[in-house]
């Protein structure tokens, strides 16, 4: 594995790095979870918004500014995946693409799912927003028993690591 900076945290080297997730539904709870998540002795945060039931956008400024200058890793995992999430894999697409231009993140899980070209468009789409000045990492995250999803997406071509 590559290892990589984030938020000041070298990933893929040293010691198991602590994250700690946020899955509130709402959002005055979500900033409670967040407030309380930041007094402890955490590495980065994982905001599982497929838990998240309103506006992501508003909610995105609130955990960038309560849980910051520590790194926020955005998931949104669908039930195909074992989350939360109803979207079509068009829409994740969409939504993923939105999220992105937004911003307000250092991490983003590309989840590979069933199809290898979508996950690589998004991962390309990731690398280009990093690329503009964007403090912005994305990785695959594979699910354990999809290991065929890596040889399907070398199919597709795959994106160049992203630079240490």
């Amino acid at each position: 594995m590559n290892s990589f900076i984030s938020g000041g945290l070298r990933f893929g080297e040293g010691l198991p790095k602590i994250c700690v997730p946020l899955t509130e539904s709402h959002l005055a709870p979500l900033r409670r979870e967040a407030a309380f998540a930041r007094d402890l002795p955490a590495d980065l945060y994982e905001w599982r918004m497929d838990f998240f039931q309103e506006d992501t956008g508003f909610a995105l400024s609130a955990l960038e500014s309560t849980l910051s200058p520590k790194p926020l890793l955005c998931t949104l995992r669908t039930q195909g995946e074992g989350g939360h999430s109803t979207l079509s894999g068009a829409r994740y697409e969409e939504f993923l693409l939105a999220l992105l231009e937004r911003g307000g993140f250092q991490l983003l899980d590309i989840e590979l799912g069933s199809d290898p070209r979508r996950a690589a468009r998004l991962l390309h789409a990731a690398q280009k927003k990093r690329g503009r000045g964007r403090h912005l990492q994305a990785r695959f995250c594979p699910h354990p028993s999809r290991g065929r999803n890596h040889k399907d997406l070398n199919r597709y071509g795959r994106p160049r690591p992203l630079p240490a």
